[in-house]
């Protein structure tokens, strides 16, 4: 039993806030209510019911090759519980991101769709990057991408944008401030745009004016970290070796690499599979799109993270920023 809206898009095609899709061995049906009925019935590759608890008893009535269903453990506790009657003389199971393994690989029209979003993704940071000056603030630079990118045609953010000035860097998940941008500093943009129901993420460094030889050495440092990991991007790799040859390459520095070196995305900014030395059974396959986003972190002095987004293909990857300049 189907309910997230991405897994309802990935499946249908259709933007619902609110469905249903039954699947079984041999079939499927989508419920969805009023408000989608019309599009749904004209575009769904599924037979469509009205959404609703008699309907969806009905089409369990006939089905006599499945005795249980799973359902993603994410679904909300209200909805749960008026899945329970239903399906109460069918066994139901929770299971976790029962889709995200699916998901994870992308044909050959999602991979083109994401590699367009990165192309809008980079025309707004080159937009921002040029409005960089002193007492300029974190937020206003936020805004300034959101207003490009959407006027451009992307229909949302991956994420609110992370723009970090000088010590703020060192703060991974930092929300853009009020902090003014002041000469000799660094500063880290973190950005995402959605394009056609897809996501797309980045991370570059600006140096702006001269910085310390600290960061400088924690750039230099990150940029091998990434290539170490690029390395190694092909079919049959573990994933837990991307993140464990980066780490490698940072050497003592390693300490100040706090978090994964990256993730799967598509429909959603972070999908399977994690990039992470904690991932042991997880392998790249072709059709994967990931991120690999090593960084250093440097308490109250500042962070550098550097992030690509690549597709796995068969004999090795492709960066969808490959063309661009640091």
């Amino acid at each position: 039993m189907i309910e997230n809206p991405k897994d309802l898009a990935y499946f249908t095609g259709l933007m619902m806030s609110k469905g249903r899709l039954l699947i079984t061995p041999k079939s499927a049906t989508l419920f969805v209510d009023g408000r989608y009925k019309e599009a749904a019935s004209k575009s769904s590759p599924y037979p469509v019911k009205d959404y609703g608890e008699k309907p969806l008893q009905n089409a369990l009535s006939k089905i006599k090759s499945s005795k249980r269903f799973g359902f993603d453990t994410s679904m909300s506790v209200a909805s749960h519980s008026a899945l329970k009657k239903p399906f109460s003389k069918i066994g139901l199971k929770g299971v976790d991101a029962p889709t995200f393994l699916v998901r994870s690989i992308k044909d050959r029209h999602e991979i083109a769709l994401l590699e367009k979003s990165a192309t809008l993704l980079w025309k707004g940071f080159l937009h921002i990057r040029k409005k960089l000056k002193v007492g300029i603030s974190e937020i206003e630079l936020a805004r300034e991408f959101e207003f490009f990118v959407k006027k451009k045609g992307a229909e949302a953010l991956s994420f609110d944008p992370i723009i970090a000035f000088g010590k703020n860097s060192a703060l991974p998940h930092h929300h853009s401030s009020s902090k003014k941008l002041r000469e000799n500093e660094v500063v880290l943009m973190d950005l995402g745009v959605v394009l056609n129901g897809y996501a797309s993420d980045m991370t570059r460094m600006v140096f702006f004016g001269e910085v310390p030889k600290k960061m400088q050495k924690a750039y230099e440092l990150v940029r091998k970290a990434a290539n170490e990991a690029l390395k190694l991007c092909k079919p049959n790799v573990e994933v837990a070796k991307l993140d464990l040859a980066a780490r490698a390459a940072m050497g003592k520095d390693e300490k100040h690499f706090i978090h994964s070196l990256g993730h799967g995305i598509g429909l959603d900014v972070h999908e399977a599979p994690l990039i992470s030395k904690k991932s042991k059974k997880a392998v790249l396959e072709e059709g994967m799109v990931i991120t690999i986003e090593p960084g250093i972190y440097l308490p109250n002095v500042g962070g550098i993270r550097y992030e690509d987004m690549i597709v796995i293909t068969k004999t090795g990857y492709k960066n969808f920023f490959k063309n661009t300049k640091p």
